[in-house]
């Protein structure tokens, strides 16, 4: 045993030597935001297990009205669809065009274009792909969220909305670190009217359990009462001699004294006896 205390105490100082030891944390990667873009650019997709710039083909742009958007060939066209009808017919007001080619060309493909990570109202595009097959698609303009945000993205793919290590810039375009917006739990606005909260309910319960014990406190006396009553009711009260009588009954009379006079017997009538019969003949 006190070899074994020996052992701890050598061994102990090294142990608290390693446990104090400070660790280093590495810094947390900044997501990058372009700020200047090309013509063509629409956003961010994932695809192929990587994240990879989506925009428009080279010559043409990405063009914005309202919450529309559309890849043009000059910024002066003026037809920006506002939904897909019959799988291949873009529609806009009373205006439509139809996509042609052949296989995947042929399909009006449904985009939703995000503004920034959280974004609550994003671009719709409603046109045709000459070299995509895929389907629909979700893309993120900005590599940040806008810093109101409080809520996630309503994409229907968990892959529109980028995590912090995986978007990137796209090309040779000029970047500049971005710092992230947490949008952990919202603290209460009113810290106040919650401890009042606190305060005001077991005030209330309390005085809720009172009423119930004293209610149930006033039920047991009063059926007492009444079972009482109950019993005082049918309970027999002597009259007066030869007498009882029981409430709610009418009066029974008893067993009268009988009176002081003598009685005497009645003689009883003689006895039937057999008539004498007339001698048997034989």
């Amino acid at each position: 045993m006190r070899n074994l205390f020996k052992t701890l105490l050598l061994y102990l100082p090294g142990t608290l030597a390693l446990a104090l030891v400070p660790t280093i944390t590495a810094p947390p990667l900044l997501r990058r935001q372009q700020t200047s873009v090309p013509a063509q650019f629409i956003g961010y997709t994932y695809q192929n297990a990587k994240w990879e710039v989506w925009d428009c083909r080279t010559g043409s742009a990405f063009l914005i009205s309202g919450s529309y958007g559309r890849c043009a060939a000059t910024a002066s066209e003026s037809f920006i669809p506002t939904n897909c009808a019959r799988g291949s017919v873009m529609v806009s007001g009373t205006s439509s065009s139809t996509c042609t080619g052949s296989k995947a060309q042929t399909s009006c493909v449904t985009g939703i274009v995000y503004n920034y990570i959280g974004d609550e109202r994003p671009i719709m595009n409603y046109q045709c792909w000459p070299q995509w097959d895929g389907g629909n698609y979700d893309a993120t303009r900005a590599t940040t969220m806008a810093p109101t945000s409080t809520s996630s993205s309503s994409s229907s793919s968990s892959s529109a909305s980028p995590s912090p290590s995986q978007i990137a810039s796209a090309g040779s375009s000029t970047t500049s670190s971005a710092q992230v917006t947490n949008s952990g739990p919202s603290s209460d606005p009113n810290p106040q009217s919650e401890s009042q909260a606190w305060i005001a309910g077991p005030v209330i319960g309390g005085v809720v359990g009172a009423g119930l014990f004293g209610f149930l406190g006033w039920w047991l006396h009063k059926r007492r009462q009444r079972q009482k009553q109950a019993a005082y009711a049918h309970a027999p009260i002597e009259m007066h001699a030869g007498e009882k009588m029981t409430y709610g009954h009418n009066t029974v009379p008893g067993a009268a004294e009988m009176d002081g006079r003598r009685l005497h017997e009645l003689v009883g009538s003689v006895p039937p006896a057999e008539m004498e019969g007339s001698p048997i003949k034989r």
